[in-house]
């Protein structure tokens, strides 16, 4: 059950949003609703690409805006928060799909439970909730056990705290990788690598709320999962020196859409 008592220290939440089907609309509103509750001393910096989602209702503590990659079909993660860091203002964010709860004991905590890292896993397991789960979830705000994915201290992204000058340290997330995968892992690596990652210990699993993967099946048998891959696989295969040179060479591959005519939409 989702009901802690909130002492919430200060950092943004950047979510990155595709809207594709009822399932990932109907988790936004709710993963906004959330973090606006349990994190009433943060802003929510919603990232867009590709469609239109109006988040006026929620007023100045949440900020939108969207960007365009040139890329019409797939959706990039990594341009995604890498954009909503341009807009944060905040020495420490929360990186967070738009369908995964981090628990109020971690947000609540959070700066202790940091301590000298730079960067934390916000859970040691993933619970999966299935389609009835989540129905519960949204309309009670309780979370059932759901299914622990693969073990426990094993990461499967989702989400991330992480300071300002670790993330840029590293270069941000890498907007070679287009479409889902990898995108997250070659992300930790590059942390693990220059900068540490820590690791929560205790028992804080992350709620990963039901939407249908047909099509996240159907992108592992694609051709721009392969590049994801082997992008991942050379990255890996750097050496410190080669990663930081990789890094260096970093270009953004998307642009602010000006949409100021909404109301909480970031003037650019």
């Amino acid at each position: 059950m989702i009901n802690y008592e909130v002492h919430v220290n200060m950092f943004d939440v950047i979510i990155g949003h595709k809207s594709s089907d009822p399932y990932r609309d109907r988790n936004l509103h709710y993963v906004i609703e959330y973090y606006l509750d349990k994190a009433p001393e943060c802003n929510v910096i919603i990232v867009e690409q590709h469609t239109d989602t109006d988040v006026s209702k929620y007023g100045e503590r949440v900020k939108y805006i969207k960007i365009d990659t040139g890329n019409d079909e797939l959706y990039s993660r990594s341009a995604g928060y890498n954009a909503g860091m341009e807009i944060s203002d905040k020495e420490l964010v929360l990186l967070v799909d738009n369908d995964c709860i981090v628990v109020p004991p971690v947000m609540n905590n959070i700066k202790s439970l940091m301590g000298k890292h730079r960067a934390l896993l916000p859970y040691n397991f993933c619970n999966d909730l299935s389609e009835k789960e989540t129905l519960q979830l949204v309309d009670t705000s309780v979370a059932s056990k759901g299914t622990i994915r693969g073990g426990k201290n094993v990461c499967y992204g989702g989400s991330m705290f992480v300071y300002r000058d670790a993330f840029y340290e590293i270069g941000g997330y890498d907007e070679g990788f287009m479409g889902w995968g990898a995108e997250d892992t070659a992300f930790q690596h590059k942390l693990v690598t220059l900068v540490g990652l820590g690791r929560i210990s205790g028992e804080y699993p992350m709620f990963h709320m039901y939407h249908p993967i047909a099509s996240s099946i159907d992108w592992r048998r694609s051709e721009g999962y392969r590049k994801n891959r082997n992008l991942l696989d050379n990255i890996k295969a750097m050496t410190k020196s080669n990663l930081l040179e990789y890094i260096n060479s970093y270009e953004p591959t998307y642009k602010l859409i000006d949409t100021t005519t909404r109301g909480n939409d970031v003037e650019i």
